[in-house]
This record gives structure tokens, C-alpha cells and sequence, in this order.
């Protein structure tokens, strides 16, 4: 594959860095945005394909996308920050991620034919489930609810960072109520073997699909097998719908009785008997976890990833410092004169006695004196202890003025005591 020009290059305001994926729809880089100081910011772009970016309906979707993606803000939710067009390209700005999916994870333990730690396929299920919970309940600033269904919960759009912490992402197929051109009946977005039974059949769907696909993907993370996965999609969509769907334990003989039935309640074709909503089945699997004394936290995922992709870890950090290198050497970071700026305080100061200066405090909130200035400024002494705001003559004068008010006042209280006393004194 030729490498794309756009790779090691100025793209607007960011350096690209490598090219992550590309799909039909969109490019994702790696990119850096430099500032002043070794100000350094690390994002991924999203930009669409060459081939659609002039495209009306794929624009429209891009867009829909970056909506959706903008309004949230979750802990298990990758950050979407801004969309702007860059160079002729529609792009989104998201926040970087230093990890692996969990399609890498489950790989990985496919390959050494041993099961996910229980804690840890829980862990993750759970937070994912909660960022779930938070896309189908979502309301608009006027209070309106969106009812968003992701409509592609798969392994591929969870996210593990090396510390512990899952995001979903990819929201590129989701549906709103304020998008009913995605709703029409007929139309199957999605991989098959992560689809609800109603999501197959091209039906209108709730939230509680996405709960039945993170049941399916819960399954293979307990068991290790694909649950509907088949040599094709027609075969794989007829796995959803008809397909005996056997108990993990099956697979896994050492699972609880208990989490089996969690799981399969999980999986009830029949969206009313499933879990209400991603809040309940998250409950469940919580309850599940308190009694039996398993931990609920990132901590026992962070060990595993760690020690599961340490070599992945050790690359990414030699590709990133190499990569910071190349690109402090080819695109010198912007500047600009701190000298020139301690001018323009400067400006805001006023001269007392003997070089020493007086400093408008409120103009100095955010500036800290003593690193970034010069030890003189336009011919003044900057002293370090005008941050520490020190009492000056100016902030004593209004003091000055109510003891001479005081004293005035006492002067004439005493003086009426003196007449009203002779006045009536025998």
C-alpha cells in the first residue's frame, strides 16, 4: 500500500503523524498540534475519504456523527472536541488514546487459548454499560430527550487504555430522534454478529438493543467463542434469529450459575423480557460482583493490559518520543519574545520610590511574576513579594480616612455633651 501524502506533513494547524485506519467512509491519523514553550497536544483526526468528501449524503452523516459526539462528555466515552474543515477535508478532532481495543484483547487470548480473567471481562462490562446508560438517556439543552442508540456495540468500538479505563466510541451508524432518516425500516447498520434480532430484521430499535449486543459481546469476553459468528453473513444473521443460544458455562464450566443466567437474560430475543434499560443489566452484573467478593474497579484491568501488551506499551512510547523528535526537527515550535511581554506588563506599573515598583494585582492573576519576567523591565526592579499582594500605602488610605472621620464625629458628640451640660448646669 503506497503511504498516503498526507502522512509527515503540516495539516492546517496539526503534523500528521501516521495514518491509524481507513475505512470507506473515513481516514483516521494520529496528529500533533504545537504551541509556544513545548506546548504539545496529542489528537486523532477523522477526516472523510478523498472519494466522499464532496459527497452530500456521506457529509451529512459525518456530520450527524460530530452532533452526537460533541454533546457527550462521559468518563466511557471517547471525547470528540471540536469539527472543522481543514484543507479542503471535513474533519473531526478527538481525543488521543493510549491503548488497545478489545477486538485486540480478545485476539490475543484467543491465540494463547486461555479465558479473559473473570474481573476483567466484568469490569469492562460494566463500564460500558454505564456509558451506555448515559447515550440512551442524553437530552438536548432544551431538556428534549434524544434516545441515541449506538447500533454497533462490538468489540472494535471499546476502547481499553493501558491504564485501566474502557471508552466506547464510533458513533458513525447511531440514530437520534432528532435523525429519522436513519430510522426507516429495511436498512441493516451494524456487524451482523453483534445485531439484535430486531436490529436484523431492519425494525426501529431502542436502547435495548445495544444491551443485547453488549450481552453478546459480555458472552465471547466469559467464554471465549463467538456466539453468532458464522462463515458468512447470511449465516450469521441467521444465527441471531434462530440459533439454540447455550449457557457460557458450556464453554466455561467454572462460571457461576448465577452470572450464566445474567448473561442469557442478556440475550432474550424478545426485547421485553431482556434488561429494561443498560442501568439494570449493569446493576445485576454489579450485585454479582459484591457477593462474590470481586473487585470493581480499573486496577485489575490495568495489571492485565499491562502485562498482556508490554511490548505494544514499550513501542508506543519509542514511536512517540521518535516521532516528537522528527517533528521538533522538521516543524520548528512557534515562538514568540518574552521580553515583549513583560513589556506589556510593564506598562501596567506604576513607580513608588528607590527602582521598587507597584503592581496591579488584578492584572497579574494569571501571570506568575518571578519565572517568566526579567529581574528588571523597563527600568524597573520587579521583587518577587508583589505576589504576595504586601500592604502598600495605597491600600492604607481608606483606613486613614475612617479614623479621621471617627475622630470628627467623636469631636462633635463631645462638644454637644459640653453645651447641653452648661445649659442646664444650676
Amino acid at each position: 500500500m503506497a503511504i498516503d501524502p498526507l502522512v509527515n506533513r503540516q495539516f492546517g494547524p496539526y503534523i500528521l503523524l501516521r495514518r491509524l485506519a481507513v475505512g470507506g467512509m473515513a481516514e483516521i491519523y494520529l496528529a500533533m498540534k504545537q504551541g509556544p514553550l513545548h506546548v504539545r497536544k496529542i489528537v486523532v483526526l477523522k477526516c472523510i475519504s478523498l472519494q466522499n468528501n464532496h459527497v452530500p449524503e456521506y457529509i451529512k452523516l459525518f456530520y450527524h456523527e460530530a452532533e452526537l459526539s460533541l454533546r457527550m462528555s462521559h468518563p466511557n466515552i471517547i471525547q470528540t472536541w471540536d469539527i472543522e474543515e481543514i484543507e479542503g477535508r471535513h474533519t473531526m478532532v478527538i481525543e488521543y488514546l493510549y491503548g488497545v481495543t478489545l477486538e485486540d484483547i480478545l485476539k490475543r487470548q484467543r491465540a494463547s487459548s486461555e479465558a479473559l480473567p473473570l474481573n476483567v471481562a466484568l469490569w469492562i462490562a460494566v463500564s460500558i454499560l454505564d456509558a451506555l446508560e448515559y447515550v440512551h438517556t442524553l437530552r438536548d439543552l432544551d431538556g428534549e430527550a434524544l434516545h441515541i442508540v449506538h447500533r454497533d456495540v462490538t468489540p472494535q468500538n471499546i476502547f481499553v487504555r493501558f491504564d485501566g479505563q474502557c471508552k466506547l466510541f464510533d458513533f458513525g451508524v447511531a440514530t437520534s430522534a432528532r435523525d429519522p432518516k436513519q430510522d426507516e425500516k429495511g436498512m441493516l447498520i451494524g456487524k451482523y454478529a453483534y445485531m439484535s434480532p430486531e436490529q436484523c430484521l431492519g425494525e426501529n430499535v431502542d436502547g435495548r438493543s445495544d444491551t443485547f449486543a453488549m450481552a453478546v459481546v459480555l458472552y465471547e469476553m466469559l467464554t471465549g467463542h463467538a456466539l453468532f459468528a458464522r462463515e458468512n453473513d447470511i449465516k450469521t444473521l441467521d444465527a441471531v434469529n434462530h440459533a439454540v443460544i447455550e449457557s457460557p458455562s458450556v464453554y466455561q464450566k467454572t462460571l457461576s450459575p448465577k452470572l450464566c443466567a445474567i448473561v442469557l437474560k442478556g440475550l432474550q430475543r424478545d426485547p421485553s423480557s431482556r434488561y429494561p434499560d443498560a442501568r439494570s443489566f449493569g446493576e445485576a452484573i454489579r450485585a454479582f460482583m459484591k457477593e462474590e467478593s470481586i473487585e470493581q474497579s480499573m486496577f485489575p484491568l490495568r495489571r492485565y493490559v499491562f502485562e498482556t501488551f508490554l511490548d505494544e506499551i514499550e513501542a508506543c512510547q519509542s514511536f512517540m518520543e521518535r516521532a516528537i523528535r522528527e517533528v521538533q526537527a522538521k516543524y520548528p515550535a512557534p515562538t514568540f519574545c518574552l521580553e515583549k511581554c513583560a513589556q506589556a506588563v510593564c506598562e501596567d506599573l506604576v513607580p513608588i520610590n528607590e527602582g521598587s515598583i507597584k503592581i496591579s494585582v488584578s492584572k497579574l492573576t494569571h501571570i506568575p511574576v518571578t519565572p517568566l519576567l526579567p529581574k528588571t523591565c523597563a527600568g524597573y526592579q520587579v521583587k518577587a513579594e508583589c505576589q504576595e499582594q504586601a500592604p502598600t500605602e495605597a491600600s492604607a488610605r481608606p483606613w486613614k480616612l475612617i479614623a479621621v472621620i471617627s475622630m470628627f464625629l467623636f469631636v462633635i458628640t463631645l462638644s454637644l455633651c459640653v453645651f447641653m451640660f452648661l445649659g442646664y448646669a444650676p
